[in-house]
């Protein structure tokens, strides 16, 4: 709606500047849609490309540099729209070429090369079936005003393709992410700690069995928990009563970072994402096993009672007991 009331020149900077944060395949559909449906966006689509620099580029190079702002759509007029806008910026930027006789030319080859890009890398295109480098020079005979492209250059663009995939960006499932990444990790049953790729955005900690995952295996909600953390050796306990995706309920979470730089940048951003209502110190000793004193710190959260602040209730987190654990009796999460 914000969009609506920008035109041109105005749009387009808006999305160019900002669109590190938009998500990719909402900015590319959104680019490539009608002009009966988004008024000007035609306007905006080229002024658009116009602020990214295609001077002294190849086609593919050009290709190459606007599919690092926004996700191609799959639906083949938007696609056709998207490489319409891009062949004329393209044509205006570098002027005076005796390759391409008009920007026409840089359309069809456009289309050709992102044909080509995906019947190279398709995985569930057979290698006897993908487009042979022949077939890509006679597809594109005559496609500039009749005449033929140098085959030595169309050559070379094939290769270029073939051997360097265009990567269509994809869009980070955790734009505002705060941190990200491995911890050892230890909750309800667990036999041993457990190695896992944990992100901080929004308040969450989103925990992953691996850094390329999209889908965390369980979230927990930093708005409504109580942290210990153990500075000395390195621990944090989580409780979140509103914890989610999850398979259990009410339970702790032990994480144990073995950097320390890393330990307290941890520390202060987990802190940070809550939304603290007091600070109090804790004795070891006092609160948890009577042992030596350690320092520990509780950072109470809004929707922490007094009962889970208090010693009794905390000391069932123990960091070092194994047997802590099992007297909860929530069911396991997600291994």
């Amino acid at each position: 709606e914000l969009l609506r009331d920008l035109h041109g020149t105005c749009s387009a900077l808006f999305l160019l500047t900002f669109g590190e944060f938009l998500d990719q395949v909402i900015l590319g559909e959104y680019l490539s849609d009608r002009s009966d449906t988004v008024p000007n966006i035609e306007k905006t689509r080229e002024q658009f490309f116009s602020l990214v620099s295609l001077e002294d580029l190849t086609v593919v190079g050009g290709l190459r540099k606007i599919l690092t702002f926004f996700r191609l759509p799959g639906e083949a007029q938007k696609i056709e729209r998207i490489l319409e806008s891009f062949a004329k910026v393209y044509f205006e930027q570098n002027p005076g070429g005796d390759l391409f006789k008009n920007v026409d030319t840089v359309l069809i080859l456009s289309y050709s090369l992102t044909m080509l890009n995906t019947d190279a890398h398709n995985p569930q295109v057979k290698k006897k079936d993908k487009m042979t480098q022949e077939q890509f020079i006679r597809n594109n005979r005559g496609i500039n005003d009749g005449d033929d492209l140098p085959r030595e250059y169309l050559m070379s663009l094939y290769d270029d393709i073939v051997n360097n995939e265009i990567k269509i960006k994809q869009s980070s499932p955790f734009p505002r992410a705060l941190k990200s990444g491995w911890v050892n990790m230890k909750c309800q049953s667990w036999v041993l700690s457990s190695r896992r790729w944990v992100v901080l955005s929004d308040s969450n900690l989103c925990i992953f069995k691996s850094e390329t995952e999209t889908e965390p295996s369980f979230e927990i909600s930093l708005k409504s928990a109580t942290v210990a953390i153990d500075h000395k050796r390195k621990k944090l306990i989580i409780r979140s009563r509103d914890p989610l995706q999850t398979a259990g309920g009410n339970f702790p979470v032990k994480i144990d970072i073995e950097n320390e730089k890393d330990f307290e940048e941890w520390c202060h951003l987990i802190l940070g994402s809550g939304k603290k209502k007091e600070f109090r110190p804790l004795n070891y000793a006092a609160s948890l096993r009577k042992k030596s004193p350690r320092p520990i710190r509780l950072a109470r959260f809004e929707s922490a009672t007094e009962n889970e602040l208090s010693d009794d209730n905390l000391s069932q987190y123990d960091l070092d007991s194994d047997a802590s654990e099992s007297r909860t009796q929530e069911k396991d999460l997600p291994k």
